[in-house]
């Protein structure tokens, strides 16, 4: 089964997720996401800021280490399913057609 979600919006970047063939592994030697950049625009009313959208495919069961996407970011899920947290959150788990939120601020723990 595969993972794909739609993700960041206006400030810098946006993704879609899927779970499939990775072969990164991080520090740990888990399996890292694999990123494929889609879409990268200017916001020329907001110097300096940009629009991106990508790709963003996880194996079933990864993960990756908490961190901060210094970005509004919109998730939407393609298919299968994706476990999101940001921290003082509450814990999601998202289905095809279901989507999620991060301000700039959030710390995303749980992805």
């Amino acid at each position: 089964m595969s993972l794909r979600i739609a993700i960041r919006i206006f400030a810098t970047m946006a993704f879609a997720v899927l779970a499939g063939p990775a072969v990164a592994l991080d520090a740990t030697g888990a399996a890292k996401p694999t990123v494929v950049p889609l879409l990268a625009r200017d916001v020329p009313e907001f110097a300096g800021k940009e629009i991106t959208v990508a790709t963003v495919e996880y194996l079933p069961g990864g993960a990756s280490a908490p961190h901060r996407h210094h970005a509004h970011v919109v998730v939407y899920v393609l298919e299968g399913r994706y476990a999101t947290q940001v921290a003082g959150g509450e814990r999601l788990v998202l289905g095809p057609g279901e989507t999620f939120y991060e301000n700039p601020a959030d710390e995303h723990v749980v992805s």
